[in-house]
């Protein structure tokens, strides 16, 4: 099987049955010897899901009778034009030839189709590249390739400009991020070890324990990952840990935690001194937290089965905080994935808002007087941030928002003095969060 036709094969899959691609191709990719191999199949399967809208449109130009063809060779003509278009340093006849050969070997009948449509397209590209369409919506879901509905909804909330912003953060790869364990290495000394290594990374002055990886190096090449020196989190993640900036000794509840992110940020901000309950529906989700905890060396994690919307602590347990960082459309972090903004809804949105506000509510009644409740998204859709808040003050008067820290307005992220908002690519992934506390 050639490299195209592996590629081919991942997009048939995730778009026949919904596949998560972050699931799907390590699992594909596993047999390649060749590290240029795999992350030539990676580049081209992301490449291809994030332009899929704006391959489509260029394809509609080139083809006659596109719904009659089967989806191996849409997907082998997205897979050539992405090649051609986007992806300079592939030699033209290598991106034409093996992507024929790919169809050859499975849709012989099809492979003079797939050839001509590709070898038209080098003739005409000046021609075929060209948006012709006046809509604003349409025209940026076309050159950026998202869904129009999306699209609107930003248009509505943001201008013009931010909306361009977003979109093109999301069609770009983002930067490895990382959170250095402190409970291990000190940040100076974590960073020594990437000098070292002659890996290129950026400090934060206003996240010490965050580091933005520069080069393209994979996970495992990085020092320490066996010893738990880092955990890879992104900075809008790490934000809202330091929004419950939970004390020392202090009891907390993390009610939507898996795979263990914030859950093991929490506990090293708390010296790994006092009790983290940890929850999640999945058993699965929740083993996923207990090995992180332990690769980081933390033990100060409770993993516990139960449904946010219905959760009870144990017997005796008075938490100071509770963390809801609740499920939702995933709007703030599409860069990360790029099958995402094609497996979503404007329906799910409204649908996940009530969801939202019903695990609010619950999580609301297990807190004491002065306990800390922390909403949290990675959505930047404001029913289901400013929208479930506002809607959950309504009904409990007995909740008020409180200000973040003095260095989250000096960064400019604070808006209406309460609500955190990153929108993406603004310092990186989209993420939204606020602190509210129990009166009585």
């Amino acid at each position: 099987m050639n490299l195209r036709e592996l590629v081919i094969k991942t997009l048939v899959e995730v778009e026949k049955n919904n596949s998560y691609v972050n699931l799907l191709l390590p699992k594909l990719i596993a047999n390649l010897a060749k590290k240029e191999d795999k992350d030539f199949v990676v580049e081209l399967t992301y490449g291809v899901l994030k332009q899929l809208k704006l391959l489509d449109y260029l394809a509609g130009k080139l083809l006659k009778k596109r719904s009659k063809l089967p989806p191996f060779v849409i997907n082998a003509i997205r897979v050539g034009l992405y090649q051609l278009y986007f992806l300079d340093r592939v030699p033209t006849y290598a991106a034409i030839n093996e992507t024929v050969e790919a169809v050859k070997q499975n849709y012989r009948e099809f492979t003079g189709v797939v050839n001509g449509v590709l070898r038209n397209f080098i003739r005409r590209r000046e021609e075929i590249t060209k948006i012709d369409v006046r809509d604003e919506v349409e025209y940026l879901a076309i050159a950026f390739s998202h869904p129009e509905w999306m699209v609107k909804r930003w248009l509505n909330q943001y201008g013009s400009a931010k909306t361009v912003e977003i979109l093109k953060y999301n069609n770009n790869q983002p930067n490895l991020t990382l959170r250095i364990n402190t409970l291990k290495i000190s940040p100076k000394a974590y960073c020594d070890l990437l000098n070292n290594e002659n890996i290129n990374f950026k400090q934060l002055p206003y996240l010490p324990e965050g580091v933005v990886i520069l080069d393209q190096v994979g996970v495992r090449e990085l020092p320490g990952y066996d010893e738990g020196l880092f955990y890879i989190q992104d900075l809008g993640s790490m934000f809202i840990s330091h929004l419950v900036n939970p004390e020392p000794d202090s009891v907390g509840v993390d009610a939507c935690a898996a795979p263990g992110g914030k859950s093991t940020h929490l506990a090293q901000l708390m010296g790994n001194k006092g009790l983290i309950y940890a929850f999640d529906v999945h058993p699965g989700r929740l083993k996923l937290i207990e090995e992180n905890a332990q690769r980081l060396g933390i033990n100060i994690i409770r993993c516990l089965l139960g449904d946010a919307t219905t959760l009870k602590l144990p017997d005796g347990v008075n938490p100071h905080w509770i963390l809801a960082d609740v499920p939702c459309s995933g709007t703030g972090v599409l860069a990360r994935k790029p099958d995402a903004r094609w497996q979503k809804s404007e329906e799910e949105i409204i649908k996940l808002s009530q969801y939202q506000l019903e695990i609010l509510t619950n999580l609301s009644r297990l807190l004491p007087p002065e306990g800390i409740l922390v909403y949290s998204t990675c959505s930047i859709e404001a029913e289901e941030n400013e929208g479930v808040v506002e809607n959950f003050l309504r009904k409990n008067p007995d909740f008020v928002l409180v200000k973040p820290p003095e260095w989250f307005f000096n960064l400019g992220i604070v808006k209406n003095d309460y609500y955190l908002r990153l929108l993406p690519g603004e310092i990186g992934d989209g993420f939204f969060g606020v602190i509210l506390k129990k009166l009585c």
